[in-house]
């Protein structure tokens, strides 16, 4: 099966951070039972003061599941995620081939409740500037089924994100996801800096199709 995405975001502005429009783009594709395929791009980038567009670098990204969850000894589903950020986009949003390594973890919770987790290292500043050395980056989430077309959740970032989806940050926030239909998903999330000096949120409304 595959499945796009398309999740218009705006950043606020930080510091020396310009506000920031971005359409960030995910195609994946699922080659095996545990083996995904994904291309990941921030697509058109606006950036203001100064004002400047342009088209952010293509992510080429594999996602493969090791095991599932063992309930019994109440351990969570693992995979891993690798990354490499390459140079086709524009020249002033390109910062170099970057690679990136991601560890999921999934555990269903009770209630309908699932925790997710990754924690990643990064090029240092991945999307931003030329990487130099690596960063850890950790990301959670606690997703809860409020009805089965409604999920509702909360998360968190440190050092943003192993994909350039969003700059380094600490990050806080929630949303929601209906499920309109079998394959098709609209969501969204507002997310808050902790960090004085950083953008003070990130905030987002998409949808995914699965054909």
């Amino acid at each position: 099966m595959a499945y796009f995405e398309t999740t218009p975001s705006v950043t606020g502005k930080g510091g020396s951070n310009p506000r920031t429009y971005t359409t960030p783009t995910l195609l994946r594709y699922g080659l095996t039972d545990d083996v995904e395929l994904r291309l990941f791009t921030n697509s058109l980038t606006v950036e203001y003061s100064p004002n400047r567009a342009g088209f952010s670098p293509i992510v080429f990204d594999m996602k493969v599941h090791f095991w599932d969850e063992n309930k019994d000894l109440f351990l969570p589903a693992v995979g891993m995620e690798i990354l490499l950020q390459s140079t086709f986009g524009s020249s002033f949003l390109n910062t170099g081939v970057q690679p990136s390594l991601n560890l999921l973890f999934s555990k269903d919770l009770v209630w309908d409740t699932v925790l997710e987790a990754s924690v990643g290292l990064q090029s240092g500043d991945i999307g931003l500037n030329s990487g130099d050395g690596y960063e850890m980056t950790v990301q959670g989430d606690l997703t809860t089924k409020v009805t089965e077309r409604i999920s509702l959740f909360v998360q968190t970032a440190y050092n943003g994100s192993v994909d350039p989806r969003f700059a380094n940050n600490i990050l806080v926030g929630g949303g929601g996801l209906l499920n309109l239909t079998e394959t098709i998903t609209i969501y969204g999330s507002y997310n808050a800096s902790v960090v004085k000096d950083l953008p003070p949120y990130f905030t987002n409304l998409g949808i995914a199709f699965a054909f």
